[in-house]
């Protein structure tokens, strides 16, 4: 069974060419099968265990006589192969063929030139290198992938010129994905530009990955959880700068800010975390069960939107986190999204189906409710640049668009895939009409929304808008080398219109906004730090990149962010052969 439980996005320009390749030292290779295969004795340990506990529990039930008897005779039988000593033959020249000892003579020489069996040295073809090379116009995905109990990352590279999607490189995960948030903090070049993603799992820590080394074997830093669960809220308070105690459900970072990563768990709390030090600043803990959603505001960047299993949507200021605003949601959050381009309005789908559309100048009552699926939504994502695109992911195997631009939201396009549920979607941040998605059946797939007439029809004057804001405005994450973007392709495909079910219709048009541009080794493991909210604020306003709005009782509405970065200029040429496919 394969399944894609997350997605994310890396924009264009913000990986390296060429990759790094770690190469381990003979100590270092030596030490990790040490440790692979003190492992897998203890887990053959513990099946031996269960084995002969469910022997004995066998032989009380049918009476130890006669199978007492009945074993004898199979040990007679068994006595001619003499198998207790079978393994102690398979010896070459002294050297013991085990486990350990069979993978380290694979593993043995590190490049092709030590190798005597190897007579084309560093043999590497033209298609090979160009494959490795990470352009400038290539955006990279990252998946988190598990088939039966082997979880995995899985870097993709797209070539939108040649529409060309393939596997770049994977890295083995410790435990299920959960979430994942791309970031270019590098913790440990005091805040250099770099290419990272944050993990979160099963477990209760983050892990921060490097997306520009292959073959990594351990992150390049964990913020490191707390092993023991808080037992009572009195021991959550003393705990407040302490790691999680369970499953790592969200994470966010703040672009702005860009040492702070927010982080949402099942043990209901949601914190806050320094990634220079691999600390945590605070503990917030304002929801009574586990925090499925955390989210920071686009423009007003001290506000962070919470999202939980209580049935509630939270916002607060993470400098006055007492001040907490609340919506009651009819069921389970499954996922939350800010409205990018009019960010006082956020967005919750729920487990029954609904998606709430909440106004934080309006506290009283959600804006208005969609009926959108009649499973769980599970995934939410709005279009950076197309304003009111919003897309729902559902268990039901959909992918629905809706307009919510205007006095009343609108039901465009649903088109059903064969991925099984959907678990994850997110939109490009280069392409306006762009989503990458997957779920129950493990495969990544892409789909450019104008494909539909249907939504052509409707966001056709803002699809172009978008993409000329697209060739102009300047982003903070990347300093792309492209030219301008190539026209949106139209396909000529008719598709039928649906009709969206809506209920409690109270939405307010939403206001015009301006834009504006905005100027291998063993991982480092966080440990916690005494800190209060003063600590919190001092971080922030200590950023030199902040820019943060004065504190309010409610968040105010403030300026669209600035649309995503330049984009590539056309080229021509064959897809590349072997690769894995767009769907």
């Amino acid at each position: 069974m394969s399944m894609l439980s997350c997605v994310a996005w890396v924009p264009r320009g913000a990986a390296l060419a060429k990759p790094e390749r770690v190469e381990l030292e003979e100590e270092e290779l030596k030490q990790l099968i040490e440790d692979a295969s003190s492992e897998l004795k203890e887990h053959n340990e513990s099946k031996d265990e269960h084995r002969r506990k469910a022997q004995e529990a066998a032989a009380s039930i049918l009476g130890t006589k006669s199978t007492a008897s009945k074993d004898t005779g199979i040990e007679d039988e068994l006595a001619e192969f003499n198998l207790d000593t079978y393994d102690d033959d398979d010896e070459e020249d002294g050297v013991a063929m085990n486990g350990v000892a069979g993978f380290n003579g694979l593993a043995y020489y590190s490049s092709n030139s030590q190798d005597p069996y190897i007579t084309l040295k560093n043999f590497e073809d033209d298609e090979e290198i160009e494959d490795f090379t990470i352009k400038p116009t290539d955006n990279l995905i990252v998946v988190g992938q598990t088939e039966d109990d082997y979880s995995r990352l899985e870097i993709y590279v797209y070539e939108e010129d040649v529409d060309n999607l393939y596997i770049h490189h994977d890295m083995i995960l410790s435990a299920f994905p959960l979430c994942t948030e791309w970031l270019n903090y590098d913790s440990g070049a005091e805040g250099e530009t770099g290419n990272f993603i944050a993990i979160g799992n099963m477990s209760p820590d983050i892990e921060i990955w490097d997306l520009d080394v292959v073959d990594a074997v351990a992150p390049v830093c964990v913020l490191a959880g707390n092993k023991k669960k808080a037992s009572s809220k009195k021991k959550k308070t003393s705990d407040a700068t302490a790691g999680h105690s369970d499953a790592v459900m969200g994470l966010s970072w703040n672009r702005p800010n860009r040492n702070l990563l927010a982080s949402s768990s099942a043990d209901a709390t949601v914190k806050l975390w320094d990634l220079q030090n691999l600390q945590c600043l605070q503990t917030y803990i304002h929801h009574s069960n586990k925090v499925q959603v955390c989210s920071w505001n686009p423009v007003n960047v001290t506000y962070l939107l919470t999202g939980s299993y209580d049935r509630t949507a939270s916002v607060f200021d993470t400098r006055a986190p007492d001040s907490v605003i609340r919506w009651n949601l009819p069921a389970d959050v499954e996922s939350g999204v800010w409205n990018p381009l009019a960010p006082e309005y956020f967005f919750m789908s729920c487990e029954n189906g609904d998606v709430v559309c909440c106004d934080t100048r309006m506290p009283a009552g959600p804006a208005y409710t969609i009926s959108a699926s009649d499973k769980p939504v599970t995934s939410l994502t709005m279009s950076p640049a197309v304003p009111g695109m919003l897309v729902t992911a559902s268990a039901d195997r959909h992918i629905k668009v809706w307009d919510v631009m205007g006095d009343k939201p609108q039901f465009v396009y649903s088109k059903e895939f064969q991925a099984g549920p959907i678990y994850a979607a997110g939109f490009s941040p280069n392409s306006p009409c762009t989503i990458a998605f997957g779920g129950g059946k493990g495969m990544l797939k892409l789909w450019n929304l104008l494909e539909s007439s249907a939504v052509r029809r409707q966001f056709h004057a803002r699809c172009n808008i978008a993409a000329e804001n697209f060739s102009n405005v300047a982003t903070e994450e990347v300093e792309s080398d492209a030219d301008d973007m190539e026209e949106i392709e139209h396909a000529m495909d008719s598709d039928s219109d649906e009709e969206a079910i809506v209920r409690d219709a109270q939405a307010q048009s939403f206001p015009k906004k301006t834009k504006k541009t905005k100027s291998a080794s063993t991982p480092r493991v966080g440990t916690s730090a005494t800190s209060t909210a003063a600590a919190v604020r001092a971080s922030m306003n200590s950023s030199s990149s902040a820019s943060t709005s004065k504190p309010a009782s409610k968040p105010a509405a403030a300026a669209a962010p600035a649309a995503a970065a330049a984009s590539p200029s056309a080229k021509s040429k064959k897809p590349r052969a072997n690769k894995l496919a767009k769907k």
